[in-house]
């Protein structure tokens, strides 16, 4: 269990590391690849095939990724005042704690339900269409699309069921980042 915990936190690190360094190349939107980060809570979520340990992990590396992240941006860079970490990073901090949680429990649950595999794919697809409709990041739309299919494929079965998980959890995904992206960013 610990070395599984211990995965998850050092993951959470990479990831956070990585998102602040992409930050500063012309591909910033990588970064910001909300479905990325749910895939990789929901691959975490995987280690284990108990759902509760899995939304553990989830919740851990989603949670040390972002702290990671503000980490950096308040000590490294000094570029985000305590008022913003106050109100964005806790924000993004809670945020990533929650989806992690539920990305990580729908990993454990994939072992026996593989069709599941279609919640990311979803996630994927949602994103790509606000994106598509707000944005026109061809590059990150055809990325998120390609990421989506190897999701799909994952199931290797049912792919009926597969595709209504994807359809389900690609219309809340889409409603979220296009209120998102509309009034908060």
């Amino acid at each position: 269990m610990l070395k599984r915990t211990a995965v998850a936190a050092l993951l959470g690190i990479a990831l956070g590391l990585a998102a602040r360094l992409v930050d500063d190349l012309a591909l910033r939107w990588v970064g910001n690849v909300g479905a990325l980060w749910f895939l990789i809570a929901f691959v975490v979520g995987r280690l284990s095939r108990r759902r509760a340990y899995g939304a553990r992990l989830g919740a851990a590396c989603l949670a040390t990724a972002a702290f990671t992240y503000y980490l950096w941006r308040v000590v490294v860079d000094g570029t985000i005042s305590t008022g913003y970490l106050v109100t964005v990073g806790v924000f993004w901090f809670v945020a990533a704690f929650v989806s992690g949680a539920i990305a990580g429990w729908f990993g454990a649950r994939s072992h026996r339900s593989v069709h599941l595999w279609g919640i990311p794919a979803g996630v994927f697809v949602g994103e790509a269409i606000s994106v598509a409709i707000l944005s026109k990041r061809w590059i990150q739309v055809a990325a998120e699309l390609c990421v989506a299919i190897v999701c799909f494929a994952a199931a290797r079965r049912a792919p009926r069921t597969v595709l209504t998980v994807m359809l389900f959890s690609a219309i809340p995904t889409f409603v979220i980042a296009l209120i998102y992206r509309s009034f908060l960013a």
